[in-house]
């Protein structure tokens, strides 16, 4: 996290993180612990309703981090310290419209520094899979070593879904997923599972383990992956749900978010 910026910038940036910030964490951690207590450190599944005053907490949460974000970016607009502290926050986590309004805020010098550049640069990228827009095309070996390309899957709704054996929250996500491509594939839907694997033994065994029954791509070279970069994604899980010509719909839908969107789209 700590960066060389040079004081008095490098005050301001750990102002934030001894002041603002820890105040987030406390929090976060005290949510942790008792969700920990509840769940018996992941051992019992809560029901809905067990889970959801843990979510409303989360919930709750992020608005009160991206007010605290807020508020120090105002009170130091002229600081390149802040445009860090909003690449950190904003950009690594990615909360794209928050970061557009933070970048609004910042002095041209703090536009023109390094990370304002920076943050201008992941934006436009991100803007690039904005809902409406023709998804970026690419080719990539499947399973087998054979190249498939994401634009021959048109004529269906397809799940562009960033993933890796090494990702916990992933492999929490498929079954979910799973179910999904349960329902819907039959009535259109497809899935691209993109992998940030390095090794193919644990790609192929996660993919087996999962059963994740679906078209599967990786250049099995980790974080340099040619398709990430080229969605802008910096974590996994990410996905990208496609419509029959290739157009984003929606990025990131998880759980009954994914299976609500669907049911819309095929009207079940």
């Amino acid at each position: 996290m700590a960066k060389v910026i040079g004081s008095p910038e490098t005050d301001i940036y750990f102002g934030f993180y001894n002041g603002p910030w820890k105040v987030i964490t406390s929090k976060a951690g005290d949510i942790y612990r008792r969700l920990d207590s509840a769940n018996q450190k992941g051992k019992v599944t809560l029901s809905p309703a067990q889970r959801k005053p843990f979510d409303d907490e989360f919930k709750a949460l992020d608005v009160l981090n991206q007010k605290a974000v807020k508020t120090y970016v105002e009170a130091h607009a002229s600081s390149v310290a802040v445009a860090a502290i909003v690449e950190d926050r904003f950009i690594n986590y990615p909360y794209p419209e928050q970061a557009t309004a933070m970048y609004a805020l910042f002095s041209p010098a703090v536009k023109a520094s390094f990370y304002g550049k920076a943050i201008k640069a992941s934006l436009a990228l991100t803007n690039k899979t904005a809902p409406g827009k023709l998804a970026p095309d690419f080719v990539m070996n499947d399973v087998d070593g054979k190249p498939l390309k994401l634009s021959a899957l048109r004529g269906k709704y397809v799940l562009v879904d960033f993933w890796a054996s090494w990702c916990g929250p992933c492999r929490k996500e498929n079954p979910n997923v799973v179910a999904a491509y349960k329902k819907y594939h039959d009535k259109g839907f497809e899935i691209l599972g993109v992998s940030l694997d390095s090794k193919k033994e644990a790609w192929l065994k996660a993919i087996n383990d999962d059963g994740l029954i679906w078209k599967h791509v990786s250049e099995l070279k980790g974080w340099s992956n040619t398709a990430a970069a080229l969605y802008g994604v910096k974590s996994v899980p990410a996905s990208f749900l496609l419509d029959k010509d290739g157009k984003v719909v929606a990025k990131d839908l998880r759980g009954e978010e994914l299976n609500n969107t669907l049911s819309n789209l095929f009207k079940d």
